[in-house]
């Protein structure tokens, strides 16, 4: 009885603790949230583009990126399992954003702050209610929160 218990048990262990057990859903689609940001003043096509590339990864479930002529800032959010991994995974993607555009400078956050911060420009982007020069400064200020240690 003792042994049947146990099996039962280590199975139960087991198949829940399985990462392709269903706990985000059956469906094999890639869901990224991202938003494709369209507007007639400022050039966010170098954004869009890495929103489209990276959002092509299983491990990534949410992409912000806004850009100016010389910088790209981009903020993910990951599966939870992926959490103890954020180092390695900021590297390999700010990694992966030079290569497409080797001549800008590349910012990669996963920091909850820099996410909310970015949802928010997107939105201001494209509902035209930002100018490029303030677009610039906004950048400048959440490049300077990204290298903040608190």
């Amino acid at each position: 009885m003792a042994r049947i218990l146990m099996i039962t048990l280590i199975l139960s262990v087991t198949i829940g603790c399985n990462p392709d057990s269903g706990a985000e859903g059956t469906n094999n689609k890639n869901d990224v949230e991202y938003t494709q940001v369209r507007t007639n003043t400022l050039d966010q096509q170098a954004s869009n583009h890495i929103k489209e590339k990276l959002s092509e990864n299983n491990e990534v479930t949410a992409i912000y990126a806004v850009n100016t002529a010389k910088t790209i800032v981009v903020a993910m959010e990951f599966h939870q399992i992926k959490q103890l991994q954020l180092p390695k995974l900021r590297k390999k993607y700010t990694t992966k954003i030079e290569e497409m555009y080797p001549n800008h400078k590349v910012e990669v956050s996963t920091d909850q702050k820099l996410i909310f911060e970015l949802e928010r420009l997107e939105e201001k982007i494209d509902k035209n209610d930002i100018s490029q020069k303030k677009l610039k400064k906004e950048i400048k200020d959440l490049t300077k929160l990204m290298k903040e240690k608190t």
